[in-house]
């Protein structure tokens, strides 16, 4: 019995962090992103900056909080810490060479 429930923990974890990584590639591209691999910009700074870019920020990091809940083990923090930077590149860092210059 406890190995069925430590394997229906190690799916729903991983199920989860599945998850988490496709809301974060979804939810942060922005509205005129295509316009790089169109030609019509030529980088990722020249992007125009509309409403709505930063809105799900905040959402996506709320989806962090399940992860509170998992029993603490070397190879979830480990997932949980690479999906945290994932994050961060995809909403944050990617764009921070542009506000340097």
């Amino acid at each position: 019995m406890l190995n069925k429930e430590r394997i229906a923990v190690n799916f729903v974890f991983y199920l989860y962090s599945v998850l988490l990584t496709l809301f974060i590639t979804v939810f942060s591209i922005r509205e005129y992103e295509w316009m790089v691999d169109d030609g019509s910009v030529n980088s990722i700074c020249d992007i125009p900056y509309s409403d709505g870019d930063g809105v799900f920020t905040w959402v996506v990091l709320l989806l962090f909080v399940p992860f509170i809940f998992f029993k603490r083990n070397v190879i979830y923090v480990r997932i949980a810490l690479i999906i945290f930077c994932y994050y961060l590149w995809c909403f944050h860092l990617k764009y921070y060479g542009c506000w340097i210059k």
